[in-house]
């Protein structure tokens, strides 16, 4: 039988390298408390008489903080600590391609949100996100209507992010419209923060060689080298990449490697779904040639925060060459809070332990 997040939490800490941390602690009290509510319910809709049964709307919890501060971990434990099926975890990028599309797939049918709501609700008990962050006005714009019809259906959601409700899609066009959402955020969910000023992801990282700088003939010869360590004996080959009906050029390709210019990802329209596509298709995605991104180009810096963010939820194994170190990649000041993330997942994607950890290792 497995733990309760609260019982798991204890166990982690008798390890000597774990960390004790009074917000995450608090964290754990609220998701345990969810915990044997959603059981409580699973037990209920799993019995006979299930159809006599009505779903109680249970409070989800939005955990919030700087990089680094735990909140995947929370969210990690509690959702693996549930023992029924029911239950669902995306990393909202994910979530969202996953809702346009269900609107794509409703064109003409009245009400489609409610529709993909009651659709979701036959399946799912607890949805959780991860890294909760809205960059994109369509997603800004659906999101309060969306949210109602999950929480009126009895989806319990649980959510982590790096900013409070209040901030999210700050400055955003037509903010007006995410309003709604923020208030269903703040009426409806326990609303935590859970931030020590400790970045833990920094702590025990040993740099593994995936980051080359700065860019020089010798990081052009250890990028070369690494794709014919990590391509193996696959065929090398240049051919165009399709996604979402669109062609995209890499440098090379093999069966599990692909390797692109930066300009090919960041300087040209890109979509996270693109950068999600190609996450799932390769297991170790190659980068040459990143700048040091000018505050002039606010459509760059957000399209690699994007790409980063993907390929760190989808557990790639990145390999880089840069002209700087990764905290001088960004020279504006404007998306410096969002990058201060990239950073931190960057520092975390060249450690052993993620490495370890990564999709290549899984597929290896």
């Amino acid at each position: 039988m497995k733990l309760s997040p609260k019982a798991q939490y204890q166990r982690d800490l008798i390890d000597p390298a774990f960390q004790f941390d009074p917000h995450q602690a608090a964290a754990i009290e609220v998701l345990d408390k969810i915990y044997w509510q959603l059981c409580e319910q699973a037990q209920r809709r799993n019995s006979k008489l299930h159809v006599f049964y009505k779903r109680k709307v249970i409070q989800g919890c939005y955990l919030w903080g700087d990089v680094g501060t735990g909140k995947s971990y929370l969210m990690n434990t509690f959702f693996h600590c549930l023992s029924f099926k029911q239950k669902v975890r995306l990393h909202f990028h994910e979530f969202m391609h996953c809702i346009h599309a269900e609107l794509k797939a409703l064109q003409g049918k009245k009400n489609p949100l409610r529709l993909i709501a009651k659709r979701w609700a036959k399946q799912t008990l607890v949805l959780c996100f991860d890294e909760f962050f809205v960059k994109d006005i369509a997603d800004a714009m659906l999101l309060g209507n969306l949210l109602q019809y999950f929480i009126a259906e009895g989806i319990c959601l649980v959510a982590t992010s790096n900013v409070q409700p209040a901030n999210l899609y700050k400055n955003g066009l037509q903010r007006e419209r995410f309003l709604p959402a923020i208030k269903i955020l703040q009426h409806t969910l326990d609303v935590l923060q859970v931030d020590n000023n400790i970045d833990y992801r920094l702590q025990h990282v040993k740099p593994a060689h995936v980051y080359f700088s700065p860019l020089n003939d010798q990081a052009e010869q250890q990028m070369m080298h690494s794709y014919h360590y990590y391509a193996a004996e696959d065929v090398a080959g240049h051919e165009l990449l399709q996604i979402n009906q669109r062609s995209i050029e890499p440098i090379r390709r093999a069966v599990k490697v692909i390797w692109f210019d930066f300009a090919t990802l960041c300087e040209s329209t890109r979509s996270s779904d693109d950068y999600l596509q190609i996450a799932q298709q390769f297991t170790v995605i190659m980068i040459s040639n990143v700048p040091i991104i000018s505050a002039s180009k606010p459509d760059v810096i957000v399209r690699f925060i994007n790409l980063i963010d993907v390929l760190y939820d989808q557990h790639n194994l990145l390999i880089m060459s840069a002209a700087a170190p990764i905290t001088q990649l960004y020279a504006g000041k404007k998306w410096g809070f969002e990058f201060k993330r990239t950073c931190s997942r960057l520092q975390e994607m060249q450690s052993e332990q993620y490495i370890k950890q990564t999709a290549w290792i899984d597929s290896y």
